[in-house]
Order: C-alpha cells, then structure tokens, then sequence
C-alpha cells in the first residue's frame, strides 16, 4: 500500500511575515504544500498522509489561525485519512508530563493521532518523547519506522552533525526507517537499514537555502520509496560574486532581480574589493575590515549589535532593516 509521509511543517502565526492573500508568508507556504501533497495523493490513489512530527512550531503555544486552517483543511480533505505523530515542537513543555497539540484533532473522523509508540501492521510509529531513545531500545523492529529525533550519523544541515544517543546500530532492527526533525532531506544507507529523512517541504529561512524540499511516497509491502518535489513557495536564494567569476558580476546582480522579481528572497555576497551599488539587490559585502575595538559591546542586544556590525561592515542605511531581520533570524535559530 502506499502512503505519502512528510514532517516538519512547523504551523505557526508568523506575524512578521509579510501577507500573501492575507495569510503570513510562511504559514501560506506551509498550507501551499499541504494542498499539493493532498492533490498529489488523490491523483495518485494514496489513501493516507503521514506527518512525522513539529506539525506545529512554537510548543507550548497554539495560534487560533494555523489551528483553524488545519481544521479546515482536515475536513476539505475528509476522503483521505491523516496520521499525525508528535514532534518536540508539539509538546507542552511547562509540565514533566509531557502534552501534544496534535491529541487536539483526535475528534476529526479522518484524523489519527499518534502519541505514544504504536504498532499498525508492519509499521512501528514511536514519537517524540524525552525517553524516545528508550522507545527505540525497547521497541520490537520488524520492516518499517517512523520516528522523529536526531541521528547521529545524519547532518542536521550540509557538512555539520550532531551528537545523539540514537544511532544507526540502534536501527538495525528495521528495514525502512522514515523520520522528521532534521529539515535537510537526506539518505543515509545502513547496509540493510534505509534511513530517509524526509525535510521540511519548504524552505523555512535562509537556513534551508537551495535545498530542494519534497515529500515522500512509500510502499508499506515492497519497502520503496519515491521523492516528489515540492515548488510554488518563496524560496531563499543567495549568489555570490568573487574573484573567480568577478567578470560576471552583472550577470549575477542581473539574475538576482529577476529571481526577486519572481517573488523569492535573493541576496548577494561580494567577496571582492570591488564596490557594489546596486539599490535592486541586496548586497552583502564580505571584504575584510578590522572590527576590533569598533563599538561592539558585549552587553549590547543581538539587535544592537547587528546594527553596529551593518554600520562596520558598510551596510547602506536603505537595506539596515532586512540585514537585521535576517540576522536577528539566523541568530534564532543557530
């Protein structure tokens, strides 16, 4: 049977965001794909939609908007059935006993909601739990996981891993192991153990940069697993120019409108000594300059700081208020 599987959504108000059709950027985005997977699935006979984990984003907080339009989209959708698995972003964490938000659409006929490990024919659903390591240990195996946590051996983004206490070896008992938490999509081959990180279906911030974002298609009997991409989303893109491709800096600064004007975030970094005026684009000079000793304090706020860095660094007052933006963001989530 095949199912469509994807996670990391991370529903949320995003009230900074600028409107599209009167919805915030990202939460419109994340509804985006969520539409896409429900007409890829109705296009294709897929009876069910997996989501493995941080559905929502901001953990022990709900917004009435994103809870609303999930709502919604449950009961527009109601010839497919959903399976909604907690994350960490789901969880109440102001108590030791841990509550999901997603035990909240538990009363939809369509909806089922995993919260504690549970085995439906060969698939073993375990969620996100702080004992989930425990969960894995204690767990059967048998052919198919789906989990959400970080693995050891995986990159939480390109070329940078984090310590975990699950590890490949602790997935051995499995053939097909299907996860969320980590929003790069990746593969990572267990000899016997397929290991698929799914990603975030769409590009969250500038830390998700360039990735392809997708969903997964899987045979819960044959084990096979397909990747559709995802596309219509505002995506993050930065081009740079530097002493390699210098004599293309037009070329660049020229692709960098057209990218904006299709809608996406786009910045450039000019790594050489040459001065870029370009009031279209937003240019990032990385040119070396002594900041030493330059005004930036310790007990400054990140906000603070930022702007004496932007002032340091030469940053035209026009473009102050999205340099800070995008640092404040990238400091957030680091």
């Amino acid at each position: 049977m095949k199912k469509l599987f994807t996670a990391d959504i991370h529903l949320s108000l995003y009230s900074n965001d600028r409107l599209i059709e009167s919805v915030p950027e990202r939460l419109h985005s994340a509804f985006h794909v969520l539409e896409q997977m429900a007409r890829y699935a109705k296009a294709n006979g897929i009876k069910v939609i997996e989501v493995a984990g941080d559905l929502f984003n901001d953990k022990s907080l709900l917004h009435t908007r994103p809870f609303v339009m999930l709502t919604e989209y449950f009961n527009k959708w109601k010839d497919l059935d959903f399976v909604l698995m907690s994350g960490n972003h789901d969880l109440d964490t102001t108590a030791d006993e841990q509550i999901s938000i997603i035990s909240g659409f538990g009363n939809i006929p369509n909806v089922a909601c995993v919260v504690k490990p549970y085995v439906f024919d060969n698939i073993t659903f375990i969620p996100y739990t702080k004992n989930i390591a425990q969960d894995i240990e204690e767990a059967e195996g048998g052919d198919i996981l789906i989990s959400h946590f970080g693995l050891n051996e995986a990159q939480i983004v390109p070329g940078m891993s984090l310590t975990s206490n699950i590890r490949m070896s602790d997935l051995k008992k499995w053939k097909l192991v299907l996860l969320g938490h980590y929003h790069l999509p990746q593969l990572i081959d267990g000899k016997g153990t397929m290991v698929y990180y799914t990603g975030s279906p769409y590009q969250k911030d500038w830390n998700e940069k360039h990735q392809e974002k997708r969903f997964l298609v899987y045979d819960s009997n044959t084990l096979e697993v397909e990747s559709v991409l995802t596309d219509g989303y505002r995506k993050y893109i930065e081009l740079i120019i530097d002493n390699d491709n210098k004599e293309n800096a037009k070329d660049i600064l020229a692709e960098a409108k057209q990218q904006r004007a299709n809608g996406h975030h786009v910045r450039v970094r000019n790594k050489t000594e040459e001065v870029i005026d370009e009031s279209d684009v937003f240019v990032i000079s990385e040119k070396e300059i002594d900041i030493t000793n330059r005004g930036v304090e310790i007990t400054m706020s990140t906000a603070d700081k930022l702007r004496k860095y932007a002032e340091i660094k030469e940053v035209p007052e026009s473009d102050i208020s999205e340099y800070l933006k995008m640092g404040i963001e990238l400091c957030q989530n680091s």
